[in-house]
């Protein structure tokens, strides 16, 4: 029950508040912010919270806003050493907005982030059937195709309401699933409801070895003793780890 709760969860986003595309802005300044400053620590919670906020957008973001986005990513994936996945936001920022800047503010003309971005040609598009009754935005674009071999901003509307919005690496499927929007108070009652549950299952697996060392006459050896206590750690890794799958962020790791 669990592990089907747990795929439920990678495909759905669910919000306990929606975020504007201008509070998203906001956040991007404070992501640039922390560039210029040369603070690791605050970019790292900037960068987290813009992955937060993306599913949880209440308006199809504008392109100029995605553009930003997309080369701030490019600046992080460059500090950490992904080339490609910094090329690949470079390229979707020049494709949605050509007059998106480069912040030579943090790295001056010849810096190599800077010539990675100038020699980095725009991204193509290929072409898109949305499914019926929905409109498909790539990166605040309204139909015009999905990016390849990049990154994208994914957003779906149902009449005139945004039911989907996504960070897609460059070969994720484009699958829509409508978010849930709960209060404050359901988001708490499920996560305990998890925690029950990881906590039941932990403490029916702890009850079932004990029984059987007790029917068998065995005193608790030290294996007993790490199976209680791994069983304990299963049940707090199962609510984390489903908690955490609830929330949806794309992985640095991904392509």
């Amino acid at each position: 029950m669990i592990l089907l709760f747990s795929a439920t969860a990678i495909a759905q986003s669910i919000c306990t508040e929606l975020h504007t595309t201008t509070d998203f802005s906001t956040s991007i300044d404070a992501a640039t912010m922390a560039f210029v400053q040369r603070d690791t620590d605050k970019l790292n919670v900037h960068i987290e919270r813009l992955e937060e906020m993306l599913p949880c957008l209440d308006n199809p973001i504008e392109p100029q806003i995605s553009a930003r986005f997309h080369l701030t990513e490019g600046l992080y994936f460059s500090i950490s050493g992904e080339k490609l996945k910094a090329q690949q936001s470079f390229a979707i920022s020049k494709a949605v907005d050509s007059n998106v800047e480069f912040p030579d503010y943090i790295y001056p003309q010849g810096h190599p982030i800077q010539v990675s971005f100038e020699s980095t040609p725009p991204a193509n598009r290929k072409d898109m059937s949305s499914n019926e009754g929905q409109t498909w935005y790539f990166d605040g674009l309204e139909n015009v195709g999905r990016p390849v071999d990049t990154p994208t901003i994914f957003q779906v509307t149902e009449k005139g309401e945004v039911i989907y919005s996504s960070y897609l690496t460059p070969y994720s499927d484009l699958s829509v699933q409508k978010r849930r929007i709960e209060s404050p108070k359901e988001n708490n009652a499920r996560n305990i409801w998890l925690w029950t549950a990881g906590s039941l299952v932990s403490a029916g697996l702890s009850a079932s070895t004990r029984s059987n060392y007790h029917a068998s006459g065995t005193r608790p050896t030290g294996v007993y003793i790490q199976n209680q206590i791994f069983f304990g750690a299963f049940g707090y890794c199962t609510y984390k780890l489903a908690t955490e799958l609830i929330r949806p962020k794309h992985k640095r790791g991904d392509q």
